[in-house]
């Protein structure tokens, strides 16, 4: 097996992970408003709690349709033109680590999204409910999730270099 096959497997089974996600926001998300509409005022979305309802589900269809060409991203075309490149170590590692940047960034988005849309609309009642050291935790959660994923050889050779010297003492 390739790794860019290898990556491409790992990404759509991400990409199940998170339609399923997607389908299971749906549900609560419509679970809820039936049985809060029925309360004396209603239930009101917003367009961000909309985005919180679609992103999980959209952001699993795409990658699925792009599992390929971001695989070709991360093992890098260089490996594919040498030859039927093995399945190493570092390629696996490599895969694993992009994957899961790319699940820190997925899940932790939309909910930056809600956030920072709501500071948008800048209503003082709606400031106060959110502090702002949630928006913080969400866009350093966001950033060290496309750190991972962006720089996924440099968190390889990390991890190789601890593992010798591990194997040194």
């Amino acid at each position: 097996m390739n790794p860019a096959l290898f990556a491409t497997i790992l990404l759509r089974t991400l990409s199940v992970y998170f339609v399923l996600q997607g389908f299971m926001i749906v549900a609560q998300t419509v679970g809820a408003s039936l049985t809060l509409g029925n309360l004396p005022g209603g239930m009101k979305y917003s367009w961000p709690d909309a985005a919180w309802v679609v992103i999980p589900f959209l952001s699993g269809v795409l990658l699925w349709a792009l599992a390929p060409r971001i695989s070709l991203a991360i093992v890098g075309e260089d490996t594919l033109r040498s030859g039927q490149a093995p399945l190493t170590t570092e390629s696996a590692l490599g895969a694993v680590i992009s994957a899961a940047g790319l699940l820190v960034v997925i899940t932790h988005l939309p909910t930056l999204i809600v956030m920072l849309s709501r500071y948008a609309i800048d209503t003082d009642e709606m400031i106060s409910s959110l502090p702002l050291h949630y928006l913080i935790r969400q866009a350093l959660e966001v950033g060290f999730g496309l750190m991972l994923l962006i720089g996924m050889r440099a968190w390889v050779r990390l991890i190789k270099f601890l593992r010798e010297i591990g194997l040194q003492k």
